[in-house]
């Protein structure tokens, strides 16, 4: 039986994705209903409404895109006590927003997010098992640069790097120092509703930042495992692409390493593994495929 929240509010920054439309059937098949579904998308995207299945959705229009600049719209035309904000490609569990609601209730000044897992195998995002002997001695360095990070879940490492929640026992909750951006549910007083990422286009590493403010505005960070969300895993293999991601990343993680006080040193040694690593792994996979050609 489905429960509508009149005081909760989804909002959604999106690009108009097919992987949207996904999203939207999962929250009207939550067991928990919001007030209304906000979807925030650059002016120049069109979106299907026949698709949409409801008629509590609104849609706003940003005069440029960034997951950041959009969400700001929409968390400035929230109404209701909770908001939940969510990327357009994260599925719900069917009781996610009615855990995520009820664990939100007994905080005051508090956020929290749900655990985090791929939608084909249901393993967790940051479970990442080296596949040959040279990732293996890549990550066992890179884990004395950044720290150890079975130790370091939830917490920012050493050169920067955000380590997520893998291990968590069931039906609790873990006070962290950052918080995945996919899929987060606040109190409406509690929202940083200016675009604060500071460069244009799509945000990198933008949830590092939006935890760091929401500490520094004394509310509490939590993974809760009683929520679970789902993401599809993607493959790219634009190489142009992937070069510009890592560029854009590396840029926002320097501001990163400012932010929380980390090595500045140590975050370009980590720079500089991180290549080596990727390259190793593009190496391997393309000897692999011309040997499965042959």
């Amino acid at each position: 039986m489905q429960k509508k929240i009149n005081d909760l509010s989804i909002v959604i920054a999106t690009l108009g994705d097919k992987s949207l439309y996904r999203v939207i059937d999962s929250i009207l098949n939550s067991t928990y209903l919001p007030k209304e579904i906000i979807l925030v998308k650059p002016t120049k995207i069109e979106l299907d409404h026949k698709n949409f299945k409801t008629d509590n959705i609104k849609v706003f229009s940003s005069y440029n895109y960034g997951q950041v600049l959009q969400r700001s719209i929409g968390f400035n035309n929230c109404k209701t006590e909770y908001v939940m904000q969510l990327d357009d490609d994260i599925v719900l569990n069917n009781n996610s927003i009615e855990n995520l609601y009820l664990s939100i209730l007994n905080k005051k000044n508090a956020c929290i997010a749900p655990i985090l897992r791929y939608h084909e195998d249901n393993e967790s995002v940051y479970n990442i098992d080296s596949i040959n002997y040279i990732e293996k001695i890549i990550r066992i360095v890179a884990n004395f640069i950044r720290g150890n990070s079975l130790k370091l879940q939830g917490q920012i490492g050493r050169s920067g790097v955000a380590f997520g929640i893998n291990i968590i026992e069931k039906n609790s909750e873990v006070k962290v120092n950052w918080l995945p951006g996919g899929c987060i549910i606040h109190r409406a007083k509690n929202l940083i509703i200016d675009n604060f990422y500071p460069y244009k286009g799509k945000a990198y590493s933008e949830d590092l930042i939006h935890s760091y403010i929401l500490t520094q505005n004394k509310i509490d960070l939590f993974i809760t495992s009683k929520s679970i969300c789902y993401i599809y895993k993607q493959k790219n293999t634009d190489i142009q692409k992937k070069i510009n991601e890592f560029y854009q990343t590396m840029k926002s993680r320097l501001l990163i390493v400012r932010l929380y006080k980390k090595s500045m040193i140590l975050f370009y040694i980590d720079i500089t593994l991180t290549i080596c690593y990727n390259f190793s792994k593009l190496i391997l996979t393309n000897f692999i495929n011309k040997f499965a050609k042959n």
